[in-house]
């Protein structure tokens, strides 16, 4: 039996964030939706096809579920990255496409693992 994974840290520039899965449906909603906008399979080709407002929409879903891990004195506080106004919490992350991207995609790609045949090989995860 697979061992089920619900987070992923990722470092990215010296700090780590912590991602979490949606939960099924939301997943399942996401599947569909980017699947129905992928090219040849590719899950994040489907990002491209999205209109802003739906990018903006999965974008927020997608963000809505990662934390940045702060270490102060041996302590570790989970700071969401997304605060209650739906600005960034974490100074400097509203100027840095690169991690935003690049938090978008890992998100993304955890919570839709599932749907995937060989998640090991591949970067963008073929379609089942």
């Amino acid at each position: 039996m697979e061992i089920r994974t619900s987070t992923k840290n990722v470092v990215i520039k010296d700090r780590t964030y912590q991602i979490s899965k949606l939960d099924a449906r939301t997943a399942c909603w996401l599947f569909t939706f980017m699947g129905e906008r992928s090219k040849d399979g590719q899950i994040l080709s489907g990002l491209g096809r999205c209109t802003r407002q739906e990018f903006t929409e999965v974008q927020g879903v997608l963000l809505g579920k990662v934390t940045h891990l702060d270490n102060q004195d041996g302590n570790v506080f989970p700071i969401a990255i997304i605060g209650p106004t739906g600005g960034f919490s974490v100074a400097d992350l509203s100027e840095d496409a690169e991690t935003v991207m690049r938090l978008t995609t890992e998100s993304l790609m955890l919570s839709l693992s599932p749907f995937f045949i060989d998640r090991e090989s591949s970067s963008q995860g073929q379609v089942k």
